[in-house]
């Protein structure tokens, strides 16, 4: 939503609005999508468009109400929408807005989406630049939108300071950065944070209207380059010091500035020795002081004879005086014409005086001592010279790359580069300029994970890529967590937006594809890989993205998950009672075993237990039997008796 007022004796109020080009990959061409964009939503639905002029400036606030009430909603397939067009036409479409040059004229922004801007138009096949000019029918609508590219930022600065008009960007938590980064670079703009039901507009924009009507910030479009511009305010908080804006400003309070313009360098070209140039407060462009500037870069006395003045005697009456210098007659030479080339010795005291503190060489080594004054000896090169009192500068012996002095952007002086302005380095071989380290569609230096060093991103931790947008560590965050709903309630129709409604208005912006297989060694630097689980059935699912610090372009999901084996049971089973069975037995045997080893042992052991008693098992001790036995020594026989 965009709105623009002005102030002059009353408030005046406008409306317009936008969603995006209406073209792929921005919206959907499918007919029943272009019918119902707003996640099959019927009711208060309309189809998209790029940019629309509801209501031009007006003092009726309960049309600007109605107006408002009755705009419809739409949508657009891609997160950024087509804000900056809606901007320009506000900006440069004067008459259908109704704006007045005598008034203050701001635009409300509000936005709860980030923007597409220049170069992005090519994902449609727009290639033709935007220009910038006003493009709007009778309707209020925008036609050019899907015939011209989306404007630059600096188009929209360009528009902004010359039709004085401020930007407020009132925009949701999560893109407030960019637009504030946004504002930076748009003259005399500002962002603020915008709550997510848009409840505090009035508030907003009446807190950031009184900081614009009591804020004075000056401006100019001089030459940079060649012209230095200084302010110096009286206005309280910095009492004449140093300062081009005045913050704070009670209602009627005169201030007045001053302004110092000093000539950096002389322009080669004669004809930018003349420039008219503008000193502005911002946002009131039109009211400024016309500067009719004429740098003095040569002295117009030395081609007039009429203001030379001969045998001067600040020449010493040895020569002609021009614009303050003394052109001396021969044989006489010198600042003063002091010096006489006749003189063949030359005193000790005016050769120390070509002598520099600690050296005991003259000149430097570099050239002669003439009168006390050191005349640089000439090289061969007629572009190469020695310079300085004592001849000990060159322009020659500064650091070179890629084989040029100073890399050709800027002047050796005494043996160290003074680099143009746009560059730096102690060969003035790094540019200044960071819109290289800016990846085209965002305004993030390095995408915030690096700084900009001679043009080229020096990326911090784990990141790298051209601007330091990829980061494929281990540690780096991912989005496969952020990812994994979407994927499967559309891939498979299951997790935590399984039900097809929420899926669809949670996940219409996600442009999920399904393949067949997806290689477990599929990241790289431009994707990610991701697997997850899901909870319904165990099974893991792989899928990749594009590695962007934005939303990713596309999402890979693999049409089968990878489930675990189903066991067999039945087999399982057998194979537990058999082991059970196995088990005892051999359990039963091992007992039987031990009981036979013992029941042995325990015999072994009566056994020999017996075999020591004294008696025998026959017979009773108590019992003397009567019958004796003899032996006969003479006839070796037993008797009895």
């Amino acid at each position: 939503m965009i709105k623009y007022f002005y102030q002059k004796w009353e408030i005046n109020l406008g409306f317009g609005s936008f969603i995006d080009k209406v073209t792929m990959p921005y919206v959907r061409m499918t007919p029943s999508w272009l019918e119902t964009p707003c996640s099959g939503k019927k009711e208060n639905c309309t189809k998209p468009y790029g940019f629309k002029h509801h209501l031009s400036l007006s003092p009726d606030l309960k049309q600007f109400s109605e107006k408002v009430n009755d705009a419809q909603l739409s949508a657009s397939v891609d997160k950024p929408e087509g804000g900056l067009d809606a901007l320009m036409q506000a900006m440069v479409c004067g008459e259908h807005i109704g704006w007045s040059n005598e008034s203050r004229k701001v635009i409300i922004f509000a936005t709860d989406a980030p923007f597409h801007s220049a170069g992005d138009g090519k994902l449609g096949g727009i290639i033709r630049p935007n220009d910038g000019k006003c493009h709007m029918n009778a309707n209020g609508d925008y036609t050019h939108s899907t015939l011209m590219d989306y404007p630059s930022i600096a188009q929209l600065n360009h528009q902004s300071i010359q039709n004085s008009i401020i930007v407020i960007f009132a925009v949701t938590k999560d893109h407030l950065d960019i637009y504030r980064q946004l504002a930076q670079r748009i003259e005399g703009s500002k962002s603020a944070l915008l709550s997510d039901d848009s409840s505090n507009i009035v508030e907003l924009v009446v807190q950031e209207y009184q900081k614009i009507t009591s804020t004075i910030k000056m401006s100019d479009n001089f030459a940079k380059q060649y012209i230095n511009v200084s302010y110096y305010s009286d206005c309280i908080e910095n009492d004449g010091r140093y300062t081009d804006v005045c913050n704070e400003l009670p209602v009627d309070k005169p201030v007045k500035f001053r302004v110092k313009i000093e000539l950096l360098q002389c322009p080669t070209n004669k004809d930018d020795w003349t420039q008219i140039s503008k000193i502005y407060r911002e946002g009131r462009f039109q009211d400024g002081l016309i500067v009719d500037l004429q740098m003095m870069c040569d002295c117009p006395c030395s081609y007039n004879s009429n203001e030379w003045v001969e045998n001067s005697p600040n020449c010493g009456g040895k020569g002609t005086e021009k614009c303050g210098l003394c052109s001396c007659y021969p044989p006489f030479f010198g600042e003063f014409c002091q010096c006489n080339a006749h003189e063949k010795a030359v005193p000790v005291d005016e050769k120390k005086a070509c002598m520099a503190d600690n050296s005991t060489e003259v000149c430097s080594g570099r050239g002669s001592c003439l009168c006390g004054h050191c005349d640089c000896s000439k090289r061969h090169n007629s572009d190469e010279k020695y310079s300085g009192r004592f001849c000990e500068c060159d322009n020659f012996s500064c650091e070179k790359s890629n084989g040029e002095i100073c890399s050709n952007h800027g002047s050796c002086v005494c043996g160290e580069c003074q680099c143009q302005p746009e560059f730096e380095g102690s060969a003035c071989d790094c540019s200044k300029d960071k819109g290289t380290c800016v990846k085209p569609g965002s305004d993030v230096v390095c995408s915030g994970n690096g700084n900009c060093i001679c043009g080229k991103c020096s990326c911090e931790g784990k990141h790298s890529g051209q601007y330091c947008e990829k980061c494929l560590h281990e540690t780096c965050p991912t989005k496969c967590e952020e990812l994994t709903p979407c994927v499967q309630c559309k891939a498979y129709g299951t997790g935590e937006y399984e039900n097809a409604g929420e899926c669809e208005l949670k996940c219409y912006t996600k442009p999920i594809a399904i393949v067949e297989v997806i290689s477990q060694d599929s990241s790289s630097d431009d994707e990610v890989l991701c697997r997850a689980e899901d909870a319904t059935d165990q099974c893991a699912f792989y899928f990749v993205y594009d590695q962007t610090p934005d939303d990713p372009r596309y999402i890979d999901v693999q049409k089968t998950k990878e489930c675990p084996p189903t066991p067999p049971i039945f087999w399982i089973l057998i194979a537990i009672i058999s082991i059970i069975v196995v088990v005892g037995v051999c359990l039963i045997i091992a007992w039987k075993v031990y009981a036979e080893v013992s029941d042995q042992r325990e015999y072994a052991r009566f056994e020999g237990e017996t075999q020591k008693a004294a008696f025998k098992n026959t017979e009773n001790p108590l019992y003397q039997t009567p019958v004796a036995t003899y032996q006969n020594p003479m006839y070796g026989k037993q008797m009895k008796q």
